[in-house]
Order: structure tokens, then C-alpha cells, then sequence
């Protein structure tokens, strides 16, 4: 029934950014805030209908599943900081209605991010070699479970850098992707790359201090 209203009713999502004319300056904050509120709710829909898809696979991860609290935020439209998960609605529910699955997996990679705790960075660590190594880790980590429900477009591009690295490092992990970068550092524009094929959510909470 969500998914129903979200891919049925894309004036649910835009209505936000429209004015309404000819009516009251009360009217119009009241129709703002019914609109906010309607929206804040289809996406916290969106989130259990994503946890639940994930559960019917991957019943092991149900504690980990449970342990993150989400945070309606406007900073990030995803992010995490190991204990909380900060999402901004309109992004979520723009994105759901484009394509499902790649709802249902950035909400496995940033989860996956607090099981391997990857936000506890080293202060010597270059800040983009580790975003990008976790990244790459964490959807290798995805892809090995072979879900259909975390299928997306970017597939077979992602698994040609899979073969590569794991041709020079085996199993792989964010610790040791980061260390070949170290050892035989990428390109700004190979990063760039990777970054836009790997990234699903922002990173710079991992480097607040005082996180919560």
C-alpha cells in the first residue's frame, strides 16, 4: 500500500516545493505542515517496508536490523554516525519511487557500515582512500549475499572492480582495500569514479567528534 501511494502519487513528494496560490498566509503554513507531516510518515513507512524486505532474507541481522535509530534530518540524505541513521524524507521517498532496490540496498550499506564499524577512522587515515575502501567493501559484502531485492543497475560495473582488486588481495576488505591504495595510490579522477559507483550515503558524520 505505501509503495502504492509513493509510485501512484508523486504529488505526495512535490507538493513541498509548490505554493499555493491566492490563500491565506495561515492556510498555506497549515497545508505545509499536513504535507511535511504526510511526507515524514510515507518515509518512515518506506524504512520498515525496506527492514522488513531485508528481514525476509536475512533473518540473522534482525538485532542489527532493530539497533540503529532512524533521524529525520535535513543535513544528509543518508547518513550514519554508528548509532543513529539520518535520512532526509523527500530524498528517500524520490528514490524509492525511481528504483526499489536501490532503496532496499543503501539501506544494507549503511547498516553494513555500523557492523563493520567503519566510522571509528584512524586520525592518520587518508579521509578518501577510507570512504571509498569501505564503500567498495561494503557493497562486495552485498553483493556476495546475492539478494534480488539489492539487484540494481550499477551490477556488473561494480563486479569488474570486484575482480580486479580481489585478483590482488583475495577476500576484501575496507582495511586492506585501503592499505592497496595506500601502497599504489588512485588518481583523483579513478577516485571520483569509484565514489560515484560505490557511494551511497554521506560519510561525514564519521568525522564529528563528540558523534553520540
Amino acid at each position: 500500500q505505501i509503495a502504492a501511494i509513493i509510485l501512484t502519487r508523486p504529488d505526495v513528494i512535490k507538493g513541498m516545493g509548490k505554493k499555493p496560490s491566492e490563500k491565506t498566509e495561515k492556510t498555506e503554513k497549515t497545508e505545509k505542515n499536513e504535507n511535511a507531516e504526510r511526507i515524514s510518515e510515507l518515509a518512515r513507512n518506506v524504512i520498515q517496508v525496506n527492514r522488513n524486505q531485508l528481514l525476509i532474507n536475512l533473518r540473522f541481522l534482525d538485532a542489527a536490523l532493530s539497533r540503529p535509530k532512524w533521524v529525520q534530518n535535513e543535513l544528509f540524505p543518508l547518513a550514519t554516525n554508528g548509532r543513529y541513521i539520518f535520512y532526509e524524507p523527500v530524498s528517500l521517498l524520490k528514490e524509492f519511487r525511481k528504483e526499489r532496490s536501490v532503496c532496499v540496498r543503501k539501506y544494507l550499506h549503511v547498516l553494513m557500515h555500523c557492523i563493520f564499524r567503519h566510522m571509528f577512522v584512524r586520525p592518520t587515515f587518508n579521509r578518501d582512500w577510507w570512504n571509498v575502501a569501505c564503500d567498495i567493501a561494503v557493497e562486495y559484502s552485498i553483493t556476495c549475499l546475492g539478494l534480488d531485492a539489492t539487484e540494481t543497475s550499477n551490477d556488473s560495473r561494480q563486479k569488474l572492480v570486484f575482480m580486479s582488486l580481489r585478483q590482488k588481495l583475495g577476500k576484501l576488505t575496507a582495511e586492506k582495500i585501503y592499505h592497496y591504495y595506500e601502497a599504489t595510490p588512485p588518481s583523483d579522477d579513478t577516485l571520483d569514479e569509484l565514489a560515484y559507483l560505490f557511494g551511497a550515503d554521506d560519510h561525514t558524520t564519521w568525522y564529528i567528534r563528540g558523534k553520540g
